[in-house]
């Protein structure tokens, strides 16, 4: 008996040591019903139940083994890889912690350790366990790949290339060839898509069977148009190996991006015939539709993967996210309370829940996600950033500020946070510090698009528009599809009035993103600065197809009308945006301004009296309607409700002009006078303020008073014909009183008589040339309009009557009136 068991044991070893493990375990149970349990036997068939993938049956055997009284390291890291297998990543860690108690140097467990939590997504903790191995085996290539992969997924992209080219280094064959796979990722990742493709190639070099490399060429050519180059690099993939499920699902997506439906269905059938019931497989077919934007499709398929594993939380997160892609939030928030029910304490979960309530601007439920996050896990940096940039929307920058420096605590050479700490201070105007907590986040992460974007925001925000070009163009060195970037470099331009330009830069970001609603909406608001209003109008509604903020759009398109004075349909537009926001003042006094144009005046008042009703502190309104009373000739009640602006803001300008208007059409020139001397005081550039203060001295015969105001008007605007022939008068009826001072009841002398004979009948005093000059120079500018010397002309007629020397100028250039 005791040499059959002998035999039995040498072929459960033999077997063993052959990889036919199912035979193996034949032989070590019939070991164990004739001779009984020992630590050995359930170790050995554990070990055997391990490499047949039968973890949780290895787990039972290595567990009877440990209570068979043998307590050695090795039954511990082999139950251990158990767990690592099935993914109880927690549970694993206990039992390689327990190796390394009984024996501190083992390691190949503190390596798994730092791939437990690699899988949990804890890189910190892994790189720390990494950084440990390291420090004392510094040719462990394990640690230096797997920290590589943490630090990739942390998107330290130019450390984990440092990892990886070590494992280059220490390893010339496989892994090396991983490694540069790896590197290519990053490179990818950094957007240098040239040397990301030299690494694919170079690992296909070092392995011309790895199928991921050239998933990876694949995807580069497919992110810059080239699909069918991609195609071809999938079809070399599936040379090597036919039945590779993440190939079939790339040339799946690649096929339905181009529309080829037919085609693509192909390879999806094929995928669900190979693997009918995989979840992993339906949720990433429904990913993909998520991509291809199939929102109701996909939820098909991720449907599919919960009816085979109602516990699998990846399709919970991925229903969700369809859902709130079709605004179906209550939905997907459904979905994701669910996944909290199989996981209570799942961070992952919280999170999610945390960008739904979020997008749903319910902002007392976000922060109370990022509040349970932060009971599960209190040294997350990145969720007391979330938390910050919450309050930040919220305008509470004293707490936003409260939780950054928290995080400081825990890691103060973090770039997001200085990055977040400079848009407090953005948002508080103190633009000299956000700039310098920017900087800060550059010195940590030199690679940080957004910390040069938002330098260039606060420079645009000071208008150093230099500067600010500056920050945005570096930005895009380092994020060439930065599409903001062009957005403001776009806004700059636009600024600065150079609209063409400015259209240039936003069509750049619309070549990132063409439903990029914003770069619409701003290219309209350039075309109608051009007054390109049949283009402004099609792209106005482009953004408004893209779901760009319909008041602001519909505000604009009655803008458009109201400019080519088709009054009607502006004002429709201004009523949409009251359907949407009844409080909108613009609205109200755009459609005020509208009817006033329409001439009809009291429907306008009726506007101005609801909005003061509605807004009685609101004194702006008394402005607009003291104007319209201006308009509609009510001068005596324009003059109260200027005098209450004035009363309140006692620099309002263009309230003293209108009410120094109504008060010279109510014949109080004088009062007049002292309000277009106000209206100067407070703003000297406006020649409209002394043309006015010129035709009050008019009215008051006071000429040179009233030539020396339309001097100044004329060096404020100089191609105005209606100054010059208003000026000539003044110098015409000024010449007139001086000849008439001068002129005596005497006689004439002879000589006097002699030369008056002799001279010319054209022999003017100098004030006179001047006003025939005047005259001349306002004859030409209306030359270039028909209205204008239409008006000319009735000026001439109406107001020169009196004056020899208009009708000899309108004499001598043929001007027939």
């Amino acid at each position: 008996m005791n040499n059959s068991i002998e035999e039995l044991l040498n072929k459960a070893k033999d077997a063993f040591e052959n990889k036919e493990y199912e035979k193996s375990i034949e032989y070590i149970d019939k070991v164990i019903f004739y001779n009984g349990d020992s630590y050995d036997l359930y170790h050995n068939r554990g070990l055997s139940k391990l490499n047949l993938r039968l973890y949780e049956e290895a787990i039972k055997d290595f567990e009877r083994a440990i209570e068979l009284g043998d307590d050695s390291e090795t039954v511990y890291y082999d139950r251990g890889l158990a767990k690592l297998y099935l993914g109880n990543y927690e549970e694993a860690i206990e039992d390689f912690k327990r190796v390394l108690k009984i024996n501190n140097n083992d390691t190949d467990s503190r390596v798994n350790i730092g791939l437990c939590y690699l899988y949990m997504k804890k890189y910190k903790e892994a790189i720390n366990i990494y950084d440990e191995v390291i420090a004392n085996f510094p040719d462990n290539i394990s640690s230096y790949n797997n920290r590589g992969l943490c630090k990739f997924y942390l998107s330290q992209f130019e450390e984990a290339i440092n990892d990886f080219n070590k494992v280059i280094e220490l390893d010339k064959n496989d892994t090396s060839s991983s490694a540069y796979n790896t590197i290519g990722l990053c490179k990818y990742n950094l957007n240098e898509f040239d040397e990301a493709l030299k690494c694919y190639e170079k690992a296909i070099e070092i392995n011309p069977n790895l199928i991921s490399a050239y998933n990876n060429i694949a995807l580069i050519k497919h992110s810059v148009g080239l699909d069918y180059e991609a195609l071809s690099y999938l079809n070399k993939a599936l040379e090597i190996d036919p039945n590779n499920i993440e190939t079939y699902l790339k040339i799946y997506s690649i096929k339905l991006e181009l529309g080829l439906e037919n085609e693509a269905n192909e390879y999806l059938n094929k995928i669900i015939e190979m693997h009918p019931d995989d979840i992993y497989v339906y949720d990433r077919i429904g990913n993909i539709k998520i991509d291809a934007g199939y929102m109701e499709e996909s939820l098909e398929y991720l449907k599919k993967a919960l009816e085979i594993n109602p516990n699998f939380i990846d399709a919970y997160y991925d229903i969700a996210f369809a859902l709130h892609k079709l605004d179906l939030n209550n939905e997907a928030l459904e979905y994701l309370e669910k996944a909290l029910q199989i996981y209570p304490n799942s961070a992952d979960t919280y999170f999610k829940m945390f960008l739904v309530k979020r997008a749903l601007r319910d902002y007392e439920g976000a922060l109370s996600c990022l509040n349970k996050i932060l009971e599960i896990d209190n040294t997350d940096v990145s969720i007391y950033n979330e938390i910050a940039l919450i309050k930040i929307e919220l305008e509470l920058y004293d707490e936003a500020l409260s939780y950054l420096n928290k995080a400081l605590e825990i890691d103060n050479h973090n770039s997001e946070i200085y990055n977040s700490i400079g848009l407090v201070y953005y948002y508080k105007k103190d633009y000299e510090e956000a700039i310098r907590n920017f900087n800060k986040a550059i010195e940590l992460n030199t690679s940080m698009a957004s910390a040069y974007y938002n330098i260039g925001l606060a420079y645009y925000e000071m208008h150093d528009y230099e500067n600010s070009i500056q920050y945005y163009n570096k930005a895009l060195e380092i994020n060439p599809q930065y599409a903001s970037a062009y957005i403001n470099l776009g806004l700059i331009k636009h600024n600065l009035g150079n609209y063409k330009e400015a259209i240039d830069y936003y069509k750049k970001a619309l070549e990132i993103n063409p439903d990029y609603s914003l770069a619409y909406y701003n290219i309209a608001l350039a075309e109608m600065s051009l007054e390109d209003y049949k283009n402004s109008l099609e792209d106005f509604n482009k953004a408004l197809e893209l779901g760009y903020d319909e008041a602001e759009i519909y505000i604009n398109i009655g803008l458009i009308y109201s400019r080519q004075a088709v009054y009607d349909k502006a004002i429709e537009y201004y009523n949409k945006v009251l359907e949407i926001n009844p409080d909108k003042l613009s609205a109200y006094y755009n459609i005020a301004f509208c009817l006033s144009n329409m001439d009809k005046y009291e429907e306008a008042l009726e506007i101005y009296d609801k909005v003061i009703r509605m807004y009685p502190g609101n004194f702006d309104v008394y402005y607009e309607r003291g104007y319209t009373k201006y308009r509609a000739s009510k001068y005596e009640e324009a003059v109260r409700d200027f005098d209450i602006i004035i009363n309140v803001n006692s620099k309002h300008y263009n309230a003293y002009y209108y009410r120094g208007c109504s008060k010279k059409y109510l014949k109080n020139y004088d009062e007049a006078i002292k309000d277009f001397d106000k209206a100067i005081e407070y703003n000297a550039n406006n020649s409209d303020f002394y043309s006015e203060r010129a035709s009050c001295y008019d009215y008051l015969n006071k000429y040179r008073e009233s030539i020396e105001n339309y001097d100044k008007a004329i060096e404020l605007k100089d191609d105005d014909w209606f100054l010059y022939i208003l000026r000539a008068k003044e110098k015409f009826l000024l010449s007139k009183e001086i000849n008439s001072e001068n002129k005596t009841n005497a006689k004439k002398s002879f000589f006097n008589k002699i030369i008056s004979k002799i001279a010319s009948s054209k022999n003017y005093t100098d004030l006179e040339k001047s006003a025939l000059n005047d005259l001349e120079k306002s004859y030409k500018l209306a030359l270039e309009d028909e209205f204008y010397l239409m008006v000319f002309k009735d000026i001439i007629k109406d107001e020169f009557t009196n004056i020899d020397l208009a009708a000899e100028f309108c004499k001598d250039n043929n001007i027939t009136l």
